[in-house]
């Protein structure tokens, strides 16, 4: 709970504001910005609440993990901010957007050029085989 605190705390505080990736328990995902945290009470821990700026949300696929964004939200609307339980997120990260565009989803695409690769390779091989077989026919 402490890391998650000083996460949250150096978001808050941070000059750019930087988003965040949030990861609820339910699958559900959010990029956003944290524009506050619940003070402290008699009976509830520090920051048992966030509330957050979405820019984007999504869930994770569920087979594979991946993120699967469904919504970007307007910069327009200044009042939008969304409540959470610390307790619903399974976890937080910054969010990089260039970073994330460089590497989504790189190794799917690398698989399938890997498989496309692949079967050049096999039509080669049958052709140059064919003509092997073409060639001690004639002889």
């Amino acid at each position: 709970m402490i890391l998650l605190t000083t996460m949250l705390l150096d978001a808050l505080e941070s000059t750019p504001k930087r988003p965040v990736l949030i990861n609820l328990s339910s699958k559900k995902v959010y990029i956003g910005i944290i524009s506050g945290l619940s003070d402290p009470s008699e009976k509830e821990e520090p920051n048992k609440y966030i509330s957050f700026f979405p820019l984007m949300s999504g869930y994770r696929d569920k087979n594979t993990m991946l993120l699967e964004f469904t919504n970007v939200y307007p910069n327009k609307i200044k009042d939008l901010n969304i409540l959470v339980s610390t307790d619903e997120i399974s976890h937080i990260s910054w969010f990089d957007f260039k970073l994330y565009n460089s590497v989504n989803n790189s190794a799917a695409k690398e698989k399938k050029e890997t498989a496309k690769l692949i079967k050049i390779l096999g039509l080669i091989v049958s052709i140059l085989s064919g003509k092997q077989i073409i060639k001690l026919i004639i002889k």
